[in-house]
């Protein structure tokens, strides 16, 4: 029998088959093709188009929890944050990049400043701006994102990270549990975990491995 150890996030006992949730590649490149003003307008499509995505997420969770709403609400100001794209666009007129190179290096500054804290607290709140990281990157590069909202039967998810985007599409009728290779126990994933009353252990090494 083989034990593996984690951090007791979301407290219960669930047993379900699993389903492995892959790891989604994005592939960035610097150097672009197009007109600042060009690249300018597919960050501002992107903007919209996560802003959307954002919204019908809310639209749809299986729960009217407060700490769900309020996390989606939260990304949906981090994407639309007009200092965040002034910076992006400072880049944009001054090298000739693409508009996921410069939205992910203004975006990795500040989560580096939030990781420099040393506080568990911004550690774990640079794990929101990750999550909408992704989803701007990927709507620039053309990559869909998995939707936790199609599942249909009762399963244990298991994953490197689930975002907190992606834990609030939880529907636990179907969703009986969680595990993770990373993540801490005041990361909003958690936190929205033990709101849906759904058990989670986290930080279990190599599990998308062994599974």
């Amino acid at each position: 029998m083989m034990k593996l150890r984690g951090i007791a996030a979301s407290e219960g006992i669930a047993i379900q088959k699993a389903v492995v949730l892959d790891e989604v590649s994005l592939s960035i490149k610097k150097e672009s093709n197009l007109s600042p003003k060009q690249e300018k307008n597919r960050l501002n499509q992107a903007i919209e188009e996560v802003t959307k995505q954002l919204e019908s997420i809310q639209s749809k969770i299986h729960s009217q929890k407060q700490i769900i709403m309020t996390v989606i609400e939260a990304h949906k100001q981090m994407v639309n944050d007009p200092e965040l794209y002034k910076q992006v666009e400072r880049l944009l007129n001054e090298q000739k990049v693409t508009a996921e190179y410069a939205f992910e290096q203004v975006v990795n500054n500040y989560i580096k400043k939030l990781e420099k804290t040393g506080s568990e607290y911004f550690k774990e709140r640079s794990l929101d701006i990750k999550d909408v990281k992704r989803r701007v990157l990927a709507a620039l590069l053309g990559v869909r994102l998995p939707s936790l909202l199609a599942i249909n039967e009762e399963v244990i998810l298991v994953a490197h990270d689930l975002t907190p985007s992606m834990t609030a599409q939880l529907n636990r009728q179907y969703v009986k549990g969680f595990l993770t290779e990373i993540g801490g126990k005041t990361s909003h994933s958690v936190i929205m975990a033990q709101s849906l009353e759904i058990p989670a252990v986290v930080g279990v090494k190599d599990i998308t491995k062994i599974v």
